[in-house]
C-alpha cells in the first residue's frame, strides 16, 4: 500500500529534527560523534613544495592534459590525515584539514601507491630517475601500514585522450568510446607534465 503524504510528511520530519531558532525555523545538525562528507577538493598537493602528504586515497578520475589534449592526467582523490599543505585552484597554498578531500596528480613514480584505497598513506617526492627522456621520471617514496584496495578510476572525462593506458582499473560510468587510434601514448611512459587541476 502506498503510504500517504501525512505519513511520509511525519516521518520526514521526525527524521530531521532540531531545535529550533529565534524566527523559528528548524536548525538541523548532524548526531555527535558524525563527521561531515564532501567531494569538494579544498586543494592539490605540490610535491615540489618539498613536503609530505599524508591521507588516505580513495578513488581518482581522468582527463585530457591541459598541456597535451592527447594525454591524460590522473588525479587522486583522499581525505587528509591532520593538517596537510595543498594548493588551491586559484594558486594559493592552504592547510587542508583533517577528514577534507584533497587531491594528487599521480606520476609514475608513484606506482606503489596503485594498491593502497582506503587505507593511510604517507608519502614525499625523493629522487629521480633517468628515463632517457628530456625530463628525468619523479620518484616517490611511499609508506602505508598495510595492503589496501586497488584504486579505481570513478570519472572519465577525456575526449583526446581516451586510447592510453592508464595505470588504474576504470569503473567510471560515464566512460566515453575513443575516437583516436593512431596516437598509442602510455601513461606510464609519458614525459614529465605540468601540475593542471581539472576542477
Amino acid at each position: 500500500m502506498a503510504k500517504t503524504k501525512n505519513r511520509i510528511r511525519r516521518e520526514t520530519t521526525e527524521t530531521n529534527t532540531g531545535a529550533n531558532n529565534t524566527n523559528g525555523t528548524t536548525v538541523r545538525s548532524a548526531p555527535e560523534g558524525y563527521q561531515k562528507r564532501t567531494t569538494d577538493i579544498v586543494g592539490t598537493w605540490d610535491y615540489k613544495l618539498g613536503l609530505a602528504i599524508h591521507f588516505i586515497p580513495k578513488e581518482a578520475s581522468c582527463s585530457d592534459s591541459q598541456l597535451d589534449k592527447k594525454r591524460s592526467s590522473i588525479l587522486i582523490l583522499g581525505t587528509a590525515i591532520g593538517t596537510n599543505q595543498v594548493t588551491t585552484k586559484e594558486g594559493e597554498v592552504i592547510e587542508a584539514e583533517q577528514g577534507e578531500t584533497i587531491g594528487v596528480w599521480y606520476k609514475a613514480g608513484m606506482a606503489a601507491i596503485k594498491n593502497l584505497a582506503g587505507v593511510p598513506v604517507y608519502m614525499f617526492q625523493e629522487g629521480e630517475q633517468d628515463t632517457g627522456k628530456p625530463n628525468a621520471m619523479k620518484l616517490f617514496d611511499i609508506s602505508s601500514p598495510r595492503e589496501g584496495n586497488p584504486i579505481l578510476i570513478t570519472n572519465d572525462y577525456r575526449e583526446k585522450s581516451l586510447q592510453n593506458t592508464l595505470p588504474f582499473e576504470i569503473v567510471a560510468r560515464n566512460r566515453k568510446s575513443p575516437k583516436f587510434s593512431d596516437h598509442d601514448i602510455d601513461n606510464h611512459q609519458r614525459e614529465e607534465e605540468g601540475d593542471e587541476p581539472p576542477f
